[in-house]
């Protein structure tokens, strides 16, 4: 089961998925990223997907397209957004670190 959590920062909504990720999951997160007041700088983390679809793939292709950045702090997730070509967040640990009151 897909798990979704949002930590609204000063800076920045980051959005934590974990899970396996596919076009239905893929299609809520976009939902419910519609929903919310988006700030100017959306990241989204995506170190625990643990598997992901190709339909799915164009989803997160899609968010990188209007501007979202994205954390990966494990290998197989840095090898989602490499070959997706998803931009990375810089500092991404220290970013989420932050957002969230605690060191990960």
């Amino acid at each position: 089961m897909l798990r979704v959590e949002m930590h609204d920062s000063i800076n920045a909504l980051i959005i934590k998925v974990d899970g396996p990720f596919a076009l239905e999951t893929a299609e809520h997160l976009r939902a419910l990223i519609a929903l919310c007041r988006v700030p100017m700088r959306v990241l989204i983390d995506v170190t625990e997907i643990a598997s992901i679809e190709t339909t799915a793939e164009a989803v997160l292709f899609g968010l990188a397209k209007v501007g979202y950045r994205f954390i990966a702090d494990a290998p197989h997730a840095m090898e989602i957004c490499r070959r997706l070509h998803l931009p990375l967040a810089r500092r991404a640990s220290r970013t989420l670190a932050r957002a969230r009151g605690y060191q990960p």
